[in-house]
């Protein structure tokens, strides 16, 4: 564990800098902590540039939220949590790839339907892997300057979610935290389309349980 954990803290560092290192690093020895908690132990760190650490993980799904209430106080309370398996699959965007080429694979040469299913695939993946999670319309918005035909997107879209490379969850568009330890939804509702990579198919393929599908 031990291990994964100091693995985990050089990809942050590697990825993402030293700033988000160290909070994640933090993270990793408080367990779920508060912003408020983590300012308090990161006391080198500026607030302002602690949270646009903060930022940029959630943006990637390798810090998530949750939110307790204190029923005496008549309150909730924002816990972050890192999500070390998350970290972890970032060092599988090749297999990520090579997964996408299979599963959306080019028949022949004048199969123009299929390379183009093939190369939208590939951009998803890649604009998640860069940019982390992004709306609906943000894809679409960005593969439709890439690719003529909105059937061909929507059913790549709809085909990366069934084979579980990516998932949708019911998700704000952007997520901020204010300082009073809570995130605030700007520009976008409750109810927003998020699309972010996942570890569960890729999961099962390093597993070897995968196999068998993958061929």
């Amino acid at each position: 564990m031990e291990c994964q954990q100091n693995l985990a803290k050089g990809i942050i560092h590697d990825q993402f800098g030293s700033i988000a290192a160290r909070v994640a690093d933090s993270l990793v020895s408080r367990g779920p902590s508060t912003l408020r908690e983590l300012i308090a132990c990161n006391t080198t760190i500026k607030p302002t540039s602690l949270r646009e650490a903060m930022l940029v993980m959630l943006q990637f799904g390798i810090v998530s939220v949750q939110h307790r209430h204190d029923t005496k106080k008549g309150s909730d309370t924002t816990l972050y949590t890192i999500e070390l398996h998350q970290v972890m699959y970032r060092l599988r965007y090749p297999r990520y790839k090579a997964v996408t080429r299979r599963l959306f694979p080019v028949t022949n040469d004048n199969d123009e339907s299929s390379k183009d299913n093939q190369a939208a695939a590939l951009k998803v993946i890649e604009l998640l892997w860069l940019a982390g999670r992004q709306t609906m319309g943000q894809l679409a918005n960005t593969l439709e300057e890439l690719f003529d035909s909105p059937s061909s997107i929507k059913f790549v879209l709809n085909r990366l979610i069934d084979l579980r490379l990516i998932r949708r969850a019911e998700k704000p568009r952007q997520v901020e935290v204010d300082v009073n330890d809570t995130v605030v939804v700007r520009g976008g509702s409750d109810t927003a389309l998020d699309f972010s990579l996942t570890s569960g198919y890729m999961g099962r393929i390093i597993s070897g349980s995968a196999k068998r599908k993958v061929r």
